[in-house]
């Protein structure tokens, strides 16, 4: 990674970067997300977009516009969710987030809502556009819009999505992760899990995380010895990278991808 430094140009190699933020010569100005869809991604990203009506080059992705200019290919099995209205409905809403947090492999699960209450379908999404959807449940394949959808939750990979080496947070709030490819003065190119290699100018970042090799995670240690005190007949020790269950690390509605789950009492030393 070239740069200055002192008034001189300078190489920085990227494991020596945790976090950089670009100087575009003005003040960050806040920007208005592309639309109301929300993505939620496994590597803790959170992408507010809007679905296109075009259809996908493959059946099993959905075509959006999540705001770096070209819309963009979004492959189910890498989202974890995607949250279709634009209302928070406190019933709907805690419901799927339950099922984010556990976030199990096999079927896909989608969400309805009447009355204010979750009306929940598991089984295969089929197709997913701006003007509709196709959902596989029992032995049988329906279509509809989307005006009863609140949401969808993508049934989880056999194999995990490794953590991203590379995080941006965008001005509009936005931030997804993955490789970095290349970088210059205007733009840079990320290899993201969801869509592929994407092209973001600068302009719109907020900032970029780096993950480098000479950072050392908690979760990477092993403790010298673990104390444990839990309710009567339930022994839930600590575990590293997820929750107590097994499932994804989640404070504040925000998923993290390194870190520790304890229950009550759990100290590690």
């Amino acid at each position: 990674m070239k740069g200055r430094r002192d008034g001189e140009h300078v190489e920085i190699p990227v494991e020596d970067v945790l976090k950089m933020t670009p100087n575009t010569g003005e003040g960050v100005v806040a920007k208005s997300p592309a639309g109301h869809h929300a993505f939620f991604l496994p590597d803790g990203g959170f992408v507010m977009g809007e679905l296109l009506p075009g259809a996908a080059s493959k059946k099993t992705a959905v075509l959006a516009q999540i705001g770096i200019g070209q819309p963009v290919e979004m492959r189910f099995s890498a989202l974890m969710g995607l949250r279709i209205s634009a209302i928070e409905v406190p019933d709907v809403e805690k419901s799927l987030q339950e099922r984010l947090a556990e976030h199990q492999s096999g079927r896909d699960t989608m969400i309805l809502v009447k009355d204010g209450k979750p009306i929940i379908l598991q089984g295969s999404l089929e197709k997913l556009s701006a003007t509709g959807w196709e959902f596989t449940f029992g032995d049988k394949t329906r279509s509809g819009d989307l005006s009863k959808v609140y949401a969808f939750v993508f049934g989880a990979p056999a194999t995990p999505f490794p953590p991203s080496e590379t995080m941006l947070h965008f001005i509009d709030g936005n931030r997804f992760g993955g490789s970095l490819i290349r970088a210059d003065r205007d733009a840079l190119t990320i290899e993201t899990q969801f869509g592929g290699a994407l092209e973001v100018p600068w302009n719109i970042v907020r900032k970029a995380e780096f993950q480098s090799a000479r950072v050392v995670y908690l979760s990477d240690l092993k403790p010298a010895q673990s104390e444990q005190r839990s309710l009567p007949g339930a022994m839930w020790p600590a575990r590293m990278d997820s929750n107590v269950t097994g499932g994804p690390l989640r404070l504040g509605g925000r998923a993290f991808v390194r870190g520790g789950g304890a229950w009550l009492f759990v100290a590690d030393l």
